[in-house]
């Protein structure tokens, strides 16, 4: 299901991308890898489609996974964080956007030199 939905999203059908991708994450036997992949490529479409709130959750649902998985890279949770900090400023939560900027460079600062121009 993944696969169809990665070629129904880089074909722009983006409907048939979110119901396959739902579809395996379902399917995903609670495989923490599966799921982060799925949760990802669904956060994707959700933008494409502009669809903040349901990319919002999603998002959610992606920094808890990552958040338990052992020794994940902290740069790729905190540009998650960084990019729920964006969606939150555009829906016009601006105390959820600082709170998730401030968690995304905290984790930045963490993972990488202070003057990395990630911070």
């Amino acid at each position: 299901m993944y696969e169809k939905g990665d070629r129904a999203c880089q074909q722009m059908h983006y409907k048939e991308a979110e119901s396959a991708f739902k579809s395996a994450l379902s399917l995903s036997e609670n495989d923490i890898n599966k799921q982060l992949l799925t949760l990802e490529a669904l956060a994707e479409v959700y933008h494409e489609e502009k669809k903040l709130p349901d990319e919002e959750r999603t998002l959610i649902s992606l920094t808890q996974l990552l958040e338990k998985k052992d020794q994940f890279p902290p740069i790729a949770l905190a540009a998650t964080y960084l990019r729920l900090s964006c969606i939150e400023f555009f829906l016009g939560s601006y105390d959820k956007a600082e709170r998730y900027a401030k968690t995304a460079t905290t984790l930045f600062t963490e993972a990488c030199e202070p003057r990395c121009s990630n911070v």
